[in-house]
Order: structure tokens, then C-alpha cells, then sequence
């Protein structure tokens, strides 16, 4: 993919760098949606494609001579200075300090205590759970590992098999409810902080730095910063506009009224999340597409409230176990079949959808956001 895009004819319309930052764009599309690789790995390969090819291409401001490798690597590792990577950083520390004093076992085994034994509250302690976690643990991942856990143990406790509708119940219902949450609150998961990043105690330490190397997944970091060098490469060379104008513009969206443009955008991003088992990487690979359609659009402030309701579609993974790592962490418990998951996945997609499309005409056009 990489070589192809960048054998394809030039256009005047898209330089060099621009295309260059395409077939990068390409290569870790397929890396990302197939994992062949791990992502820290194909993220790795991607600071290094991006700083030979870079490097070897005409300077901009002097096509006679090449851009050198030290720009290239800088841009490369641009998303490394990142005050998001820093939040991350920080908030991964704070969640394995988190599994490493169990205190996320503790909240979530009181909630369940004044829960109580009744179905009905223990699945509102699982969703409660959640909640409380979402502004705490960066990971769905970490949330669902926190909770999963605990309710099959309460299945067990009930004498019902780990298959049975009950637990089917209670464990479809965590790995929702989580991702759920995953959307608005910034803290709660991983790739609203990668959007963010294109936009605008009475005793210190709890764990020492050698369980912290253990604790904190470093690799999640690397993936974070290369998509945000990523991401800014399209925008800087002007690539994110160009795709956004190929894609969108033969739809005509620009002449569109914008909630006919929010519903067509929505649903594409709803469709291509089901390739994409990291909403991390859908964002590096998407907000910056949608921000060059945004300002095409005619939208207050830029189309910035457009940008940010697609950031809350991106974390719509409720309809396959595999559209999420926490359901896939969920799943992997064998409680439930993916028929199973569905039938709470669609209805989910749908309100969720409907809801995207009822605040846009009502509460967040009230706001000036659209």
C-alpha cells in the first residue's frame, strides 16, 4: 500500500510531503486494522518511514536540495512533546497504581456491596462501577478487567455455569457500560485524548518505578505519540484536506444542510469502526480528515462541535466483540456468543445514532456547536 500510493500519478493539488504522508497513512491503516504486527511495533516502523521518506524528499522552501533527516525525524517524533502524551503518561501511572494497591477492586466490590443480591442492582452496581472508574482508569480495557472479574465470581457465587443467561447478562452489560462511558468523559478513554491533542493525597507514591515498568504498558505511550505525529503530518502538508475533498467532496457535503452532513459522516464513521479494533488508532487516522472537512463546512467556530460529535462516534464499539478491546477482554470469558452481543450492540448503535442526530438540532445547536 505504502509503495503503491506512492507510485500513483502526482497532483498539482497535493505535494510531495502530502503524499508521502498518504502512503504512510496507508501502511498503518493496514497495520492497525490487521495487527500484524503490535502497535507499539507498527508505530515504531512508522517513525521510521516518515523520517527516510521525508528526509530524501525536496526541502519546500528549497526543492533543490533534499529536507534532510533531522526535520524528518523531528516531525516524526513531534507528537512525542505532546501535552496529551504527558495526561496519558500520567494517567496510565495513576491506573496501575490503582491495580497495584487493588484500590479499583475495592470500588468496585463496595458499589456491589450496597448493590446488594437482586439481578437488577447488581447490574446497576456493574454500570455504577463504570461510571465511577471512567474518570479514573484512561483504558476500557483496565475497566472491563476490573469488573469482568469480579461478576463472574458473583455468578459462581450463585451456583449458575459461566455460560449461563445470567452471566451473559451481567457481563455484556460491563463491557458496554464501559464503553459507553468511554464517550464525553476525556479521562475515560485513550482515543479522545489523541483528538484532543490535534484541537485545543497525604503521601507521594504508593508503588515503586520497578513495578511501575511492569505495571504500565510504555508501548501504549509510543502508539499515542506516533498518531499524533501522524496526524499533524496530514494536516501540516495539507494531505488530511486533500483526502477529505476525494472522499466527502463528491458527495457534495459542503452544499448540504449540516445535520444531513453530521448523519452521512456519523454513519461512515460507524461502518469503518468495524475495521478498526483500536478507537485509538480510527482517531489518528480520522480526526484529522475531519477537521480539513470541517473547515469546508459551513459551522460555527470552524466546524470544531462537527469534529468533536465524530470523536464521540469513534467511540461507538458497541456492536462486535472485537470493535473494542474491552470487549474482546469481555468476550474472551466465553459468558457470550456474539449473537448475544449484537442484541444489546445494535440497539445501542442505533439510540446512540439517533441521539447524535437529536442533540444536533436541539441542546448542542443551543450551545453554538453547531
Amino acid at each position: 500500500m505504502l509503495i503503491a500510493v506512492l507510485l500513483l500519478p502526482h497532483s498539482e493539488s497535493l505535494s510531495w510531503q502530502g503524499q508521502i504522508s498518504l502512503a504512510v497513512l496507508g501502511f498503518a491503516f493496514i497495520m492497525w486494522v490487521t495487527e500484524a504486527v503490535s502497535y507499539p511495533v507498527s508505530s515504531v516502523l512508522i517513525i521510521g518511514y516518515i523520517t527516510i521518506l521525508l528526509g530524501l524528499s525536496p526541502d519546500p522552501k528549497e526543492p533543490s536540495k533534499a529536507l534532510g533527516t533531522t526535520d524528518a525525524l523531528a516531525t516524526a517524533l513531534g507528537g512525542f512533546s505532546s501535552s496529551g502524551v504527558a495526561l496519558v503518561a500520567a494517567a496510565l501511572a495513576l491506573a496501575a497504581a490503582m491495580q497495584a494497591t487493588e484500590l479499583h477492586k475495592r470500588i468496585a466490590l463496595i458499589v456491589l456491596r450496597f448493590a446488594g443480591e437482586k439481578t437488577s442492582h447488581i447490574v446497576v452496581g456493574a454500570i455504577a462501577i463504570s461510571i465511577i472508574l471512567a474518570f479514573f482508569v484512561p483504558s476500557a480495557t483496565a475497566r472491563a478487567g476490573a469488573v469482568v472479574p469480579i461478576l463472574l465470581g458473583m455468578v459462581a457465587a450463585f451456583g449458575m455455569a459461566k455460560d449461563s443467561k445470567l452471566s451473559a447478562l451481567l457481563i455484556i452489560t460491563a463491557a458496554q457500560s464501559v464503553s459507553i462511558w468511554n464517550i464525553g468523559i476525556k479521562t475515560a478513554a485513550a482515543q479522545n485524548l489523541v483528538a484532543i491533542g490535534f484541537l485545543l493525597l497525604p503521601k507521594i507514591g504508593v508503588f515503586t518505578w520497578k513495578s511501575a515498568e511492569k505495571l504500565i504498558n510504555w508501548g501504549t505511550l509510543v502508539v499515542f505519540a506516533v498518531g499524533i505525529s501522524l496526524g499533524t503530518l496530514l494536516l501540516k502538508t495539507g494531505a488530511a484536506k486533500w483526502l477529505s475533498e476525494v472522499t466527502f467532496g463528491a458527495l457534495g457535503l459542503q452544499h448540504m444542510p449540516l445535520l444531513a452532513t453530521i448523519a452521512l459522516v456519523s454513519a461512515f464513521t460507524i461502518l469503518i469502526h468495524l475495521g478498526f479494533a483500536s478507537a485509538t488508532s480510527l482517531s489518528s487516522a480520522l480526526i484529522p480528515v475531519y477537521i480539513a472537512l470541517a473547515s469546508t463546512l459551513t459551522a460555527p467556530q470552524d466546524g470544531l462541535g462537527f469534529v468533536v460529535i465524530q470523536q464521540f462516534l469513534i467511540s461507538f464499539g458497541f456492536l462486535l466483540p472485537v470493535s473494542a478491546p474491552q470487549n474482546m477482554l469481555a468476550y474472551g470469558t466465553g459468558a457470550f456468543i456474539t449473537k448475544q452481543f449484537l442484541k444489546t450492540g445494535i440497539p445501542l448503535t442505533v439510540i446512540g445514532y439517533l441521539l447524535v442526530l437529536l442533540f444536533s438540532t436541539t441542546y448542542w445547536k443551543w450551545l453554538g456547536l453547531v
